[in-house]
């Protein structure tokens, strides 16, 4: 039977390059191409079958350089397999990906079923182990988890078949490939629900092979959301609803989805669910879809969602007031009053479309600012707050830094309430921020002695009030980075602030999937997104602006007091 050793997150197989050359006799795996080499032009994977008379490690070789191509469910790589096997494996069941130039041949160990009494002939059986090192998983369903470096052994059982070639009787399911082979080979797309009140389009990240796209989107679809934010969003999908098969897209780029179970849906349902389809498949360059059942066409208007979009513009504080940063000075929030901000402010996080948002003083106080009021109102005086946060329906969240578990809610009508168990994974919380549509809180905090960046899925009842926070899903372990700021750059990512003794990193990392770091100037303290995800602004202790333009920091101003994080539209209930 086949042993996974070490990590054992799901199995995989080992995957590597066309045209590598073969196993060296020992030591490290030969591969193609290092992480960061570009490939030729005219660069494809073009894998072959079997040659008569090949070596174990031949054919070990050669079913990693085929299992690079999902075409026809991995026909290529079964190839290498014996016919009893070929049936068994199951490519599918997930993803490890790893650093190529780590994967070791590992001295084979004796066969499971040898006894002092019976040896199994070395001419008929033997086994190839290698050690790979893991960076990242992708679970079954397209859900990608980063991994520290986490090693795990591969054993690969060959045995001589009747007509005496060697082929492959046991190896771990699924796939595994190196950095450069998994973006060539996957790409990532998110699936879209709705939050519990029907008003946002709530992203779910999932990463596919691109040759099987379509169809894998709408099945994640339907199958619904990752098991760390069910409870958070909502989906029109009607119980027991599947898709056929085959998804065919016309010359038009038009789907056509024909589902069975979903012939009793309304208008309603259908718009909705025609919605999340439509959403979810233009990643995958599918412009329009036609819905049906297995007796109807599912024909409806198409819902419609609210953009949770922000301003492009840096929304600051100087001397001169609070507004929109230009190069010619300030531009008011709409009906925002001066005197509402009329005290010295330490951070601050406003919607322009709602009119409000809401700020820490210097003093250590967390106010509501309101377009509807000429002063501020203090909503929490709790000593050691961090920054605060506020959600599309106007609830505020607020919480000291060293009691994660007494994070406070508090309404537009005053009214706090507080969640039990909350952050209960957290012993110091240091940075927070709701995402625009409301439904996932990104934390930096405490787990242990390690700094983790994690995100919360918020649970809300249908008219948008908070009702508590899902378990902790961990996106990466920060170890011990001294992060400085942090905030939703778009609906599936976030950016932080690294402070180093030189200079500054600032990343980007999304709910699902490799980080992108950039190097900046020293002693930045302070992050916001804007409505592009290219354009990030940046504040140094000294009040320089700067703004992202590819992987360059473009000075924008100075005299910056403070940096606002941006929230999207309010919604009324």
């Amino acid at each position: 039977m086949t042993r996974w050793r070490g990590v054992a997150i799901l199995t995989v197989v080992l995957l590597a390059l066309t045209g590598c050359t073969g196993f060296q006799k020992s030591g490290e795996v030969t591969v193609g191409l290092e992480i960061g080499e570009i490939p030729p032009v005219d660069f494809a994977f073009t894998p072959s079958g079997p040659q008569a008379g090949a070596e174990p490690r031949e054919i070990v070789q050669g079913f990693l350089d085929a299992a690079i191509a999902p075409d026809g469910g991995w026909k290529a790589a079964k190839q290498f397999l014996s016919d009893e096997f070929a049936t068994e494996w199951d490519p599918a069941a997930g993803t490890v990906v790893d650093t190529a130039s780590r994967r070791t041949v590992v001295d084979p160990e004796p066969h499971p079923n040898s006894t002092p009494d019976v040896v199994p002939d070395a001419s008929e059986f033997t086994t190839i182990s290698i050690m790979v090192t893991a960076v990242a998983t992708v679970d079954a369903t397209g859900v990608y988890t980063a991994s520290e470096s986490a090693q795990m052994q591969l054993d690969y059982e060959l045995e001589t078949q009747p007509d005496g070639q060697w082929r492959i009787t046991a190896a771990p399911d699924g796939v595994l490939l190196d950095r450069f082979s998994f973006d060539t080979a996957f790409d990532n797309y998110d699936l879209a629900f709705f939050d519990p009140t029907w008003s946002f389009l709530v992203p779910d990240t999932r990463w596919y092979p691109r040759v099987t796209a379509a169809r894998d989107i709408v099945n994640g679809v339907l199958e619904g959301p990752s098991p760390w934010l069910a409870g958070a969003v909502s989906t029109a999908v009607p119980d027991g609803a599947r898709a056929l098969a085959s998804i065919p897209i016309d010359a038009n780029f038009v789907a056509n989805i024909t589902l069975s179970g979903a012939d009793s849906m309304n208008a309603d349902t259908i718009g909705k669910l025609k919605l999340q389809l439509t959403e979810s498949l233009s990643g995958a360059n599918v412009r329009d879809i036609v819905l049906s059942s297995s007796t109807r066409e599912l024909a409806a208007p198409m819902a419609s969602a609210t953009p949770t979009t922000v301003s492009l513009r840096a929304l600051v504080g100087t001397e001169e007031g609070f507004g929109f940063f230009t190069p010619d000075g300030l531009d008011a929030v709409d009906d925002l009053e001066q005197s509402a901000l009329a005290f010295p402010v330490a951070s601050w996080e406003m919607s322009e479309a709602a009119g409000h948002g809401v700020a820490l003083s210097k003093s250590g106080e967390v106010v509501r600012i309101s377009s509807t009021m000429s002063e501020s109102v203090t909503v929490d005086v709790r000593p050691g707050l961090i920054d605060p946060t506020i959600g599309p329906f106007g609830d505020i969240w607020t919480v000291p830094a060293t009691a994660p578990g007494d994070v406070t809610i508090t309404m537009p009508g005053g009214g706090a309430t507080q969640l039990p168990g909350a952050m209960a994974e957290l012993t110091q919380v240091s940075h927070m921020q709701l995402s625009r549509d409301g439904t996932r809180l990104a934390v930096v905090g405490l787990v242990g002695s390690q700094t983790e960046l994690l995100v919360y899925a918020v649970l809300r009842s249908a008219d948008g009030t908070v009702l508590n926070l899902g378990k902790g899903h961990r996106i990466r372990d920060l170890r011990s980075a001294e992060v400085q700021s942090l905030s939703w750059v778009d609906d599936a990512a976030v950016g932080f602030v690294v402070a180093g003794e030189t200079d500054t990193t600032i990343t980007v990392q999304p709910l699902s999937g490799p980080a992108a770091n950039t190097r900046a100037v020293a002693d930045v303290v302070d992050i916001a997104g804007s409505s592009d995800p290219a354009t990030i602004w940046i504040r140094t202790s000294e009040g320089k602006l700067y703004s992202s333009r590819g992987n360059t920091w473009t000075l924008g101003g100075s005299g910056i007091l403070v940096l606002a994080r941006q929230q999207g539209p309010a919604v009324t209930r």
